[in-house]
């Protein structure tokens, strides 16, 4: 047992909320490659930041098994790096910093586990109106932000194959 002094009453409680399940604009902000727990794999672990609405700035945490001795695992996480990959409009990346500051739409869903917090379901390429668009920057770093990050949407994104058919439904459906 050791001696410790502390007062709760002088910490402010924990207003964390998770995020509802859904559909959020979002970047990826960080990514690192790291061996997984049991030594036996790899795993790429992303960050992405909500760009809009009543959430922006809220991060969002992905963890791929990349390399793995379960077969299944490694195809759920090629599956998903594809369609992150696909949403950024690349085919093919060399460094997962390929992937950061494009705008994309992340879906979340409820962990079987443990139903109070919320996983990435899916990524798909974000859609804009076919209209002429005021020319805007890039998504890049701001200082100024208390969040860092200034999400807009870029002048135009390389996009070498087609949007997602899950994209496609989503832009049906009016959000634009």
């Amino acid at each position: 047992m050791a001696q410790y002094d502390f007062d709760a009453s002088t910490v402010e409680p924990n207003t964390y909320e998770h995020l509802p399940v859904g559909e959020y604009e979002a970047v990826v902000t960080d990514s690192t490659i790291v061996d997984n727990q049991a030594k036996t794999g790899l795993v790429m672990k992303l960050t992405l930041q909500v760009c809009t609405g009543k959430y922006k700035g809220k991060p969002v945490y992905d963890n791929l098994s990349i390399k793995h001795p379960n077969a299944d695992a490694v195809r759920i996480a090629q599956q998903r790096l594809a369609q992150l990959t696909t949403a950024v409009g690349k085919v093919r990346i060399e460094d997962t910093s390929d992937l950061h500051n494009k705008a994309i739409i992340v879906a979340l869903k409820q962990d079987k586990k443990d139903p109070t917090k919320r996983v990435v379901a899916k990524y798909s390429a974000l859609l804009r109106p076919q209209a002429p668009q005021p020319k805007r920057a890039p998504v890049a770093h701001d200082p100024a932000d208390p969040n860092g990050w200034r999400c807009e949407y870029p002048e135009k994104q390389e996009s070498p194959v087609a949007a997602p058919p899950v994209a496609q439904t989503w832009m049906m459906r009016g959000r634009a």
